[in-house]
């Protein structure tokens, strides 16, 4: 594991990452204080053609101020030309929408084909949720939607076999 801080040199946030093979957790720190409050997290998996967001959160009375919008600036600029996934719900409640048009801003494209989410714990969950993916490389999932969901499916949720 390693350490290491990422910062924006146009806003006064920053994150703190923590890397575990090919996991990365970043706690995002609002800066502009005395000393930095905790505004949020962030946790990406890097696998070969792609990376995933498996979490991104921040905290609610921060919301609205730039911070997600920096933590998504920051996550791509370290990813490069790198396609970036994440899953988000069917845009069928306000939230989802706000959700998907605020990824949309970000440089997203929503994937309209059907995704399933397999329960995080199979044992006290019979089904999986369905959610929709999008990607920072518009066609990426047009032609890798069935290795990426093969992939984040056995390496996020440990399910083989879809």
């Amino acid at each position: 594991m390693s350490n290491c801080l990422k910062e924006d040199t146009h806003s006064a946030f920053q994150l703190a990452d923590m890397h575990c093979d090919d996991t990365d957790f970043a706690g995002i720190y609002d800066c502009r204080g005395q000393r930095p409050l905790w505004a949020g997290f962030l946790s990406t998996w890097r696998f070969d053609r792609f990376s995933y967001v498996e979490h991104f959160a921040t905290a609610p009375n921060l919301r609205g101020g730039g911070i997600g919008t920096t933590t998504l600036r920051l996550l791509q600029q370290a990813e490069g030309d790198r396609p970036i996934v994440l899953e988000v719900e069917p845009p069928t409640t306000e939230t989802a929408r706000r959700r998907i048009s605020f990824y949309e801003r970000n440089g997203f494209s929503l994937c309209e084909r059907a995704y399933v989410q397999p329960p995080y714990r199979p044992w006290e969950e019979t089904e999986g949720l369905t959610l929709l993916l999008m990607t920072t490389v518009s066609d990426f999932l047009e032609e890798h939607f069935d290795e990426v969901r093969a992939t984040i499916h056995a390496e996020v949720y440990g399910v083989t076999g879809d």
